[in-house]
């Protein structure tokens, strides 16, 4: 019975650890979507076009 409620205490905490790990990916994915849309804005005032952006060439 030990060894069971030892496991289920381990395993809870695996889930609480999941979980605000999935909050942080949640929480960087949001942060990525801003960096995007800041680089495409960015890109728009230096006249690039969608095509281009990333293409490597140097401005």
């Amino acid at each position: 019975m030990q060894e069971k409620e030892k496991l289920m205490r381990e395993i809870q905490l695996c889930a609480d650890e999941l979980l605000i790990l999935r909050r942080a990916i949640r929480r960087i994915d949001e942060e990525l979507k801003e960096v995007r849309y800041k680089l495409v804005m960015l890109n728009l005032k230096l006249g690039k076009r969608g095509d281009e952006v990333g293409s490597g060439e140097s401005v």
